[in-house]
């Protein structure tokens, strides 16, 4: 689903804008309109609006800043912010997205450094239009008659079902006419002297703070385990919800709550429904027996949920096709619940090394040499997949040269959309490790780290520091395990165990119902009159796909497209899958969606 759309149009252009939102029934509850200057209006589509807008400002999420220790749930819970009011100021968490309009001249966007709410751009003559939705846009542009043609750079990149292909790499997109903006940047319309607009781009500056000596980085990480303590506060009103794993982030988490005694409004689940997930499972019943805490209990006082569409399909279409190659949300994103905050280990894996430490050359090297492309087209695909890299090293102002370019690739393209992947339908999530903090020791050498610790055992470390008994008890995997001598060690490279007195105290604004959104029901009406209306069974899936398969001419193309489908047919046919159980192949050949309709 779309949480947003926002129009800057001429007004002439604006009554064919207004017809195409009567088509798809846009009504006052989700629609927001406004003069932007003498020849100009502001358009902006998204539910519940009323809640969203004020004045001269719209805003959706929930933000977090902890230079000042405070959170800030929805437009009201924003405003009580001091960095709201700041015209800088460090780069803040959450996940949300603000568009202001001081003066008639300029519309300014505002974002989490990691993007994880996405900004698209297209425009036309006398128009220009901003959304997170890749076929909100597409609809767009075919009714006011414009071109919509497909980048085939950006297909070919895409169509390898690796981890760093699964969203944008670049400003590109898979439509040539429209635009994306990485994690860090944000766009800014600028009225030039001509009266016409144009966009330009604003960016963070993401080597701020970055770790220059060991003692720097043990502070960093010191006070990184003290912000993601303090963060986990218990909510006035609402239950926070944690999935439980076998691994280190999500008991990270936990930690997190344990240390700050916010237990009692903690909804911890785990399921071991495929053969992938029991180990999981077995792991977090065994831990939560250990430590007393409620699996899979009533979730009390957060009660029903808001229930949005019987087919995820709409909901999937609206957002994530073309953006995000995973189809979800499966069943659980049908509905959400303003009374149930999600809280998550997103933004650890800016400490992994996913993609390696590596130079642009060493990627090249990983993805045509260490990860052989076995299809016949590998050539064309694998030098649009390293394009694609290049082009968005230079837009998020990464060095391709730099022994961690394939991190900041991550931290700029990947992390934001991937983390938010499964809570964007309704923005309700705490990312306590997703902090600026965690770029800046991504950012720092090897040799920073004191001996016994790396980069990659941050997350292991920062257990330790913020709960140790946790942090010993057995993993699934176990080379993580630890003995109580190891994490005492831990804790002393990094100034000792965490007294109460570090710990910052939040302030919370607005309450979690305040940042719970929701699909717009126009959005869900564009992806449904776009053919994306069906209940999204195995078998219309893979028929859409068929459909589709004609978009493009023989070549290279076709061909990719042919050999998904058939991945995706075997997975569906040999495990008895549900659409959001299979893998990235099933989204990627819905993408041509984007141009059949």
């Amino acid at each position: 689903m779309s949480q947003y759309l926002a129009i800057v149009a001429t007004r002439n252009v604006d009554l064919s804008i207004e017809r195409w939102l009567r088509q798809q029934s846009a009504d006052y509850t989700e629609t927001f309109r406004t003069s932007f200057g003498r020849d100009y209006s502001l358009t902006i589509v998204s539910r519940g609006i009323v809640d969203k807008v004020a004045s001269d400002r719209f805003f959706v999420g929930v933000a977090v800043d902890a230079a000042n220790n405070e959170i800030g749930f929805g437009l009201r819970g924003w405003q009580d912010m001091r960095a709201s009011k700041e015209a800088s100021n460090p780069m803040l968490g959450g996940g949300f997205l603000e568009m202001s309009w001081v003066s008639s001249t300029v519309l300014n966007f505002r974002r989490d450094f990691s993007g994880s709410l996405a900004v698209l751009e297209t425009h036309g003559n006398g128009w220009h239009a901003f959304s997170d939705s890749m076929l909100v846009l597409a609809s767009l542009r075919r009714h006011l008659g414009e071109r919509i043609s497909p980048n085939h750079e950006v297909l070919l990149a895409r169509s390898r079902t690796l981890a760093i292909t699964h969203q944008p790499m670049s400003n590109e997109s898979i439509v040539d006419e429209v635009a994306f903006f990485p994690g860090g940047t944000a766009p800014q319309l600028v009225k030039d002297s001509l009266n016409r607009f144009r966009v330009e781009a604003t960016r963070d500056d993401r080597r701020a703070g970055a770790v220059t000596s060991r003692a720097g980085y043990c502070e960093v990480m010191r006070r990184l385990a003290t912000q993601i303590v303090g963060q986990a506060v218990p909510l006035s009103g609402a239950e926070i919800s944690i999935s439980l794993s076998g691994g280190q982030d999500s008991r990270l988490v936990l930690g997190a709550y344990r240390r700050a005694g916010s237990l009692d409004r903690i909804h911890v689940t785990s399921y071991g429904t495929t053969s992938e997930t029991r180990p999981d499972f077995e792991v977090a019943k065994n831990l939560t027996r250990a430590f007393g805490i409620s699996l899979n209990g009533s979730r009390g006082e957060a009660g029903a949920d808001r229930h949005f569409r019987d087919s995820p399909l709409p909901l999937w279409a609206s957002h994530h096709l073309g953006l995000y190659d995973r189809f979800l949300p499966g069943t659980r994103g049908i509905h959400a619940n303003p009374l149930l905050v999600r809280a998550d280990g997103t933004g650890a894996g800016l400490l992994k090394g996913a993609f390696g430490w590596r130079t642009l050359d060493g990627l090249d090297h990983r993805y045509s040499v260490e990860q052989v492309d076995a299809a016949s087209d590998r050539e064309v695909r694998h030098a649009a997949l390293v394009s694609q890299l290049r082009k968005g090293m230079i837009a998020a102002d990464i060095d391709p040269g730099s022994w961690n370019a394939s991190e900041m690739h991550y931290a700029s393209y990947r992390n934001g959309l991937h983390g938010s992947a499964g809570s964007v339908f309704t923005l309700l999530e705490l990312r306590l490790v997703q902090q600026s903090a965690m770029l800046a020791l991504s950012q720092s050498s090897e040799s920073f780290a004191p001996e016994g610790s790396s980069i990659t055992t941050g997350i292991a470390d920062l257990l330790a520091l913020v709960d140790p008994e946790l942090a010993i008890y057995p993993f699934l995997d176990t080379t993580k395990n630890r003995t109580g001598e190891q994490i005492s060690e831990v804790q002393e490279r990094f100034g000792g165990p965490l007294q109460d007195s570090e710990i910052p105290a939040y302030s919370v604004y607005g309450v979690p119902a305040d940042g719970a959104s929701g699909p717009s029901e126009f959005a869900l009406r564009v992806a449904e009159s776009a053919g994306f209306g069906a209940d999204g069974s195995a078998e219309d899936l893979l028929a859409l796909s068929d459909k589709y398969a004609t978009v493009f001419d023989d070549g290279p193309l076709r061909r990719v497209h042919a050999r998904l489908r058939d991945i995706a047919g075997k997975q569906f046919a040999q495990g008895n899958l549900r659409a959001d159980q299979v893998g990235p192949s099933l989204a990627k050949i819905l993408t041509p969606g984007i141009f059949a309709f």
